[in-house]
């Protein structure tokens, strides 16, 4: 991997990690009904996927080995901790892009992209910080589900790479199969955490683990399942231990849902029902929508 390949991977890294807590932000805004701030998470969100998927389109174009280390999401529960959260991540976004070199027109063009809205974003955090109170009590997931989140968060980045993967081999079915996975564990993820608001408590993931992107897309169809597997059990092992019926009842219809995706055939058809949605079919269109 070459210094340019490294900072373009770093840079992925955190405008990912910035899109998974802007888009649980935007759950806990929409759940309190603030729309005004809710307007700018989002606008800042539509960027930062863009960025990042021109970054994964870029590398995984190159070949680059590709491997997303281990994170931290660490969203906010109400307007004062979710402005807060969202500057530390705007932190962490300068201190990457502080650091980031390029030596060709393409990688530096990303590099671009990924700072031009920073400045504005930063301005407006700063200025609704100064209006905000305090936040209020931390909230506590119970580890269960916080592992179950951080795994579907997981094979959110992986199943991501994958689809880049298999649109490089121009395995189409692949990479289509391989982005709906993506979208599955993003709107599993989206309703536990929707059922934790509902509930007054919110959900925090844990420590998300590193993936990693297989070198062809056999083999990254094998992981994906594994993943899958992964999030099944973690998913059944938190419904057993849900104070709240509700919330064990969800978390035992992501485990069957799971199961249901890690027995299908390669390049088969992906499963109906609970966390198929049709945004998600289509790779193809996906990046003619978001690619530079």
């Amino acid at each position: 991997m070459t210094e340019t390949e490294r900072h373009l991977a770093a840079l992925l890294r955190v405008e990912l990690t910035a899109v998974h807590q802007q888009f649980l932000h935007m759950l806990v805004l929409r759940a309190l009904g603030d729309e005004a701030h809710l307007a700018r998470v989002t606008a800042i969100d539509e960027v930062d996927f863009a960025n990042a998927m021109d970054i994964a389109a870029l590398l995984v174009g190159r070949g680059v080995p590709l491997r997303l280390p281990a994170h931290r999401v660490r969203p906010g529960r109400d307007v004062p901790s979710v402005l807060r959260a969202e500057r530390e991540m705007e932190e962490a976004m300068a201190t990457v892009l502080g650091a980031a070199r390029a030596e060709d027109d393409a990688a530096r063009a990303c590099i671009a992209r990924a700072a031009a809205p920073r400045s504005d974003y930063r301005a407006w955090l700063e200025a609704r910080l100064a209006e905000a109170g305090a936040p209020g009590p931390d909230v506590e997931t119970a580890p269960e589900l916080e592992r179950v989140l951080a795994l579907l968060t997981a094979l959110v980045e992986q199943a991501l790479l994958h689809a880049f993967l298999s649109r490089v081999k121009a395995d189409t079915a692949g990479a289509d199969n391989a982005w709906r996975l993506s979208g599955a564990a993003m709107l599993y993820a989206t309703a536990i955490v929707r059922a934790g608001l509902a509930d007054g408590q919110g959900v925090v993931p844990g420590e998300v683990p590193g993936v990693g992107m297989a070198e062809t897309p056999e083999a990254a169809f094998e992981a994906d399942v594994d993943l899958t597997r992964q999030c099944a059990e973690a998913a059944r092992r938190a419904a057993g231990v849900q104070a709240g019926p509700e919330m064990g009842r969800l978390c035992m219809r992501i485990a069957d849902a799971c199961d249901r995706i890690a027995g299908m055939e390669r390049n088969g058809t992906f499963p109906d029902g609970f966390g198929r949605a049709p945004m998600f079919d289509d790779f193809e269109a996906t990046c003619a929508r978001f690619l530079s």
